[in-house]
């Protein structure tokens, strides 16, 4: 596989990854057999994003993986290994200052991106939460909340290619000020329109 890629950022569902997953391990102990299947699924995902990941980086491109910050899946040895052979930079902040909400509210939803993009690490680091209380993310918010808000897309659009997005931004020479007198009018003096 040869490919020449500017960008490879991946989600992969952390539902097997849960934090819900040991209670639902302890309270139903007939669901492990499905839940270790599911994360030997998601971590053959995982392994497969990397594969894709290093012909990308190999290729002088870029790459970011995001998961929820608590996710268990972070633990997963390819990841840790991926993270210390290619000294990704880690980001962690919360959704709500990038506009996720919860029926009308902010919405905390605790992010982690891993990045070969120091510029997009700094400019996802830098987002602080100001809200004294959050909206609980559950039912359908907890669906909608897989979904990037425009100002997230935004960031990452302007971390990765700064060069195309600044070349559309208006500008205007910086000149010193200087006296000048008013110069005379140009145009002759209007003349009204006279009716015969």
């Amino acid at each position: 596989l040869s490919l020449r890629l500017a960008l490879c950022h991946c989600s992969i569902e952390c539902e097997p990854w849960s934090q819900w997953q040991h209670l639902n391990r302890a309270k139903y102990p007939k669901l492990t057999a499905g839940i270790h299947q599911e994360q030997a699924e998601s971590a053959a995902l995982v392994e497969q994003f990397i594969r894709v990941a290093d012909i990308c980086l190999g290729n002088g491109g870029d790459c970011s993986f995001e998961w929820p910050r608590y996710c268990t899946g972070w633990a997963l040895p390819s990841i840790q290994s991926w993270i210390l052979e290619r000294n990704l930079h880690s980001a962690t902040f919360n959704g709500c200052t990038v506009g996720v909400e919860a029926d009308g509210q902010p919405a905390k939803k605790p992010w982690r991106f891993l990045n070969s993009s120091l510029r997009l690490a700094k400019n996802l680091a830098v987002l602080e939460c100001a809200h004294s209380s959050h909206a609980p993310l559950q039912g359908r918010s907890t669906r909608m909340s897989a979904f990037y808000p425009r100002k997230l897309c935004n960031t990452m659009i302007q971390s990765l290619f700064p060069h195309v997005v600044n070349q559309h931004v208006c500008s205007m020479p910086c000149v010193a000020k200087s006296n000048q007198s008013h110069r005379q009018k140009l145009v002759p003096a209007w003349v009204p329109f006279s009716s015969p």
